[in-house]
């Protein structure tokens, strides 16, 4: 690592402390206000009090118990009751701290009923910050989220009798008062001076239209692109709608990124829990207990990893789906990826996980008695009936060593007894919940859209270009991780990705939701390679054109590159043009990482 990296790293962990230690201080005071205020009143009275009867003995003046409080009360108003050369230490201490309490308890009344005014004021102060609308579950939970991070917050919210309102505020965020589709309320909250900007209100419509709202307002950006993240609920919807973000670019200035906690709940459960392990001496057994969004979702994430495992084919990933409409479900998940049945051997199953023939659990075992099932997903909308049906396949299978993942929208209850030590785990064996909210609402997770995912894939795979070159050099910037480099250079990453769709629309292509299993394997014609390598080797021209400043000291942009020479495209030799070949060759697999393939439009 260079110095220059090593000094970048030391400036950040020291500003992340400061964020961190600032942010507790915060939490506390907030938290103590009034009893702090009562202690600095108690404490000036008691010294003042004693101040005074100690002061009128020693001067054998005639004091009565009313006099002496009546005298202290003064100092709260700063006035020490005309008394001349304070001769004790309780007095002297008190005639400061009694008009501090004073102060204090003013400037947090006032906190209290100019609250709004406050926030107003703080907003105008500060950007790059985050914007969430809406103060819902998921609201709340990405607020207490990003301010962990050190992040600063402000809220959107339409209700001012939402109770997580003093929530919010009392963690730190700041709180607007008012409809977030309305242009008036968003610039209130600072989005032309926003990093980020995340809507998760309760309607599909409404998220949409802060997204064009927001689109509007960064037209008067200066610095930075907005990154605009949208959650939309309808799935099918959400899948269609991820296919245009790449194109959904207003002049470095906006990006939009769509968000459906099912489809990337189903991922960060496939993370978290794999379906099968690559070193595997058996055909994986797969049992699916609820095939709703977040089911089809599992089914085919699982059915194209055992595909990228298996490419030939030669043996068929085991399925079984239990749902009510278990046989309907299956046929259009098969609709929906044609090559399904190659991969997957699926098995419906129609029952109730309230019926006999769920209690019994015959469809865990073979005929000859054997435990049949690998692995187990319950899925169920419903955290009642999932846990319920989860503690029934876990008495079938005692003594199995099958893992029982349960999808639980908290890891409340009995999913923090799952997450405890081993101890408090006892009688729950290979049972495991997943809470859908604390696993999707993360900020990595959710900033991780098409854009970022497919910057992060080639950042990577330039990174493992670099590292298996014989000239990689451990001081490369880009070998570093995607959370190890500068924002700067994230930006060059991205400005590659956004690309993508322009070029590709060049020769009459776009990008769409992966529906087939081998869309990695897409080859492009001989025809559209030369312009599309053209584009890329033009883009690079570009960046090669911008200025140094923009980049951090000891990185250089186009060395990220395999031909850093601004040299013209007709200039350039056989070999070096085959090198950008090379890169649209690998385009499909680029875009198939990240849940895309290429359509061609004619």
């Amino acid at each position: 690592m260079t110095e220059s990296r090593k000094r970048w790293h030391a400036t950040n962990t020291r500003v992340a402390m400061i964020r961190t230690w600032r942010k507790k201080a915060q939490k506390w005071l907030a938290d103590h206000d009034w009893q702090i205020v009562g202690a600095l009143w108690g404490l000036a009275l008691v010294l003042g009090y004693v101040g005074f009867a100690t002061y009128s003995a020693r001067h054998n003046q005639s004091h009565s118990i009313w006099d002496n409080f009546y005298l202290t009360m003064q100092l709260f108003t700063m006035e020490s009751g005309s008394v001349q050369g304070i001769d004790n230490l309780s007095l002297g201490v008190a005639r400061f701290l009694a008009p501090v309490a004073a102060l204090y308890t003013a400037i947090t009344a006032l906190a209290l009923v100019f609250r709004e005014q406050l926030q107003m004021m703080r907003v105008r102060f500060i950007s790059k910050h985050v914007v969430i609308c809406g103060l819902g579950r998921r609201g709340l939970t990405l607020t207490h989220r990003f301010l962990e991070r050190g992040d600063q917050v402000v809220v959107i919210e339409r209700d001012q009798t939402n109770e997580r309102i003093t929530q919010c505020a009392d963690s730190g965020a700041i709180v607007v008062i008012g409809d977030a589709s309305d242009p008036e309320i968003l610039l209130k909250a600072g989005v032309d001076r926003a990093e980020y900007l995340i809507s998760v209100c309760g309607e599909d419509g409404i998220n949409a239209e802060v997204a064009v709202d927001a689109r509007d307002i960064s037209s008067r950006r200066k610095v930075g692109p907005l990154k605009c993240v949208v959650q939309i609920d309808d799935f099918e919807l959400c899948r269609l709608l991820r296919g245009q973000e790449l194109g959904m670019v207003t002049a470095n200035a906006f990006r939009l990124e769509f968000f459906n906690s099912f489809l990337r709940g189903a991922r960060a459960l496939m993370e978290e829990h794999p379906p099968f392990d690559e070193a595997i001496d058996k055909v994986p057994h797969l049992l699916v207990v609820g095939v709703g969004r977040m089911g089809e979702s599992l089914v085919t994430n699982a059915a194209r990893a055992w595909r990228r495992m298996h490419p030939d084919a030669s043996e068929r990933l085991r399925v079984t789906l239990i749902d009510r409409s278990a046989r309907e479900k299956s046929q259009l998940l098969i609709l929906k990826n044609p090559l399904l049945e190659k991969v997957c051997d699926l098995t419906p199953r129609e029952m109730d996980v309230r019926s006999s023939a769920f209690l019994e659990g015959r469809f865990l075992f073979d005929s000859r008695g054997e435990c049949d099932v690998t692995r187990v997903y319950v899925l169920l909308d419903s955290d009642s009936r999932a846990l319920s049906a989860a503690m029934v396949l876990l008495k079938n299978l005692r003594g199995h060593s099958v893992p029982i993942i349960v999808r639980l929208a908290h890891e409340g209850g009995l999913g923090t007894l799952l997450h405890g030590a081993d101890e408090t785990r006892e009688g729950f064996g290979s049972l495991y919940a997943f809470g859908l909210l604390e696993k999707t609402c993360k900020p990595d997770l959710v900033l991780h859209g098409t854009h970022e995912a497919l910057s992060q894939a080639i950042h990577q795979e330039l990174a493992d270009r670099q590292a298996s070159s014989s000239v990689a050099s451990s001081s490369e910037p880009t070998l570093a991780s995607w959370k190890d480099i500068p924002e700067e250079a994230r930006d060059y990453f991205r400005r590659r990705a956004d690309q993508i769709v322009v070029m590709l629309k060049k020769v009459g292509c776009t990008i769409e939701p992966l529906a087939h299993l081998d869309a990695h394997v897409f080859e492009f014609t001989d025809h559209e390679v030369e312009p599309l390598a053209r584009s890329i080797h033009d883009f690079h021209l570009e960046e090669a054109g911008r200025k140094r400043s923009t980049l951090p000291a000891g990185f250089d942009g186009m060395a990220l590159d395999s031909n850093p020479t601004p040299v013209p495209w007709e200039h350039r030799s056989e070999k070096s043009k085959d090198t950008y070949r090379a890169m649209v060759r690998r385009l499909p697999a680029f875009l198939a990482r990240v849940d895309f393939q290429v359509y061609r439009l004619k």
